[in-house]
């Protein structure tokens, strides 16, 4: 199977598979150039909720359904080949199931993680049902997502602009609100897995537009202007530790001045560092 959902469908057709359960045992059948596949209605967005398998390598002419049972047709493109599948609901029904449960826990984790980060110290042990706007900070970080000071302040003029209000602090927001807040704003770099995954996000992030390069001069300004502010003093021991800077290049305007997504890689990667040791 595919789990991988394309940007557009070539045809779409809904299907009932069982009429005396309508409600709940109706699909979206859809094909692309190559693939046929039903993604369950109504839908959350879920990957369990939807599943694809290439059925026609040389194209799909097009495709049906039959009504009030798991199965579909489809017909070839080149291949002069028609295909019966049958659609399995118990399998998606318990994965649909087990998804629910997943999504339960994570949020259970969530709500606990929603009233640790207020306790601060020990002069203050009261949990509340909301908590102030800028502890979204302290709950994003705690979930392994460090966020920039740019990310933090576009989160408050947003917030400020929809509910009038000038001070960030004055905003509260409650356990729903978190959630939203975080997945909609800070959830997209959960991904990662390793330096490279971040040096990458790095690097999309300060990207040059034009020429799709990072200059390194404007990224080491961002360094000491937005989130934890480094003096340039920390920043040449850091780039030292990194051995970004050595016995060859020992100052940061001998860097390079622009760098490309490999080039900034290998510079701030644990290869280099290996390599320098």
């Amino acid at each position: 199977t595919l789990q991988t959902i394309p940007s557009s469908f070539h045809q779409i057709k809904i299907w009932p598979v069982d009429y005396e359960n309508i409600l709940h045992t109706s699909y979206l059948a859809f094909r692309t150039s190559t693939a046929i596949g039903v993604m369950k209605l109504p839908g959350t967005g879920h990957k369990n909720e939807y599943d694809m398998i290439l059925a026609h390598s040389n194209g799909i002419r097009t495709f049906d359904v039959t009504s009030n049972h798991n199965l579909f047709i489809s017909c070839g493109e080149k291949d002069n080949c028609i295909f019966v599948w049958k659609f399995d609901l118990s399998i998606m029904e318990k994965r649909i199931e087990n998804s629910t449960i997943e999504i339960n826990m994570k949020l259970k984790q969530l709500e606990s993680l929603f009233y640790y980060i207020q306790l601060q110290d020990a002069s203050n042990l009261k949990i509340e049902q909301v908590i102030s706007l800028p502890l979204i900070t302290d709950f994003t970080r705690a979930l392994g997502n460090y966020i920039s000071e740019r990310q933090i302040q576009e989160l408050y003029d947003e917030e400020c602009f929809k509910k009038h209000v000038l001070d960030p602090y004055k905003i509260k927001i409650n356990f729903d609100e978190t959630v939203q807040i975080y997945y909609n704003h800070f959830a997209n770099n959960t991904n990662q897995t390793s330096v490279n995954d971040i040096l990458q996000s790095i690097f999309n992030e300060f990207k040059s537009p034009k020429n799709l390069k990072i200059n390194i001069h404007s990224l080491i300004q961002n360094l000491m202007t937005d989130g934890e502010k480094m003096t340039l003093e920390e920043i040449h021991e850091a780039f030292q530790t990194l051995h970004i800077l050595n016995d060859e290049i020992n100052t940061i305007d001998a860097l390079p001045n622009e760098l490309n997504l490999n080039e900034f890689i290998h510079l701030f990667s644990q290869n280099n560092i290996n390599k320098n040791n």
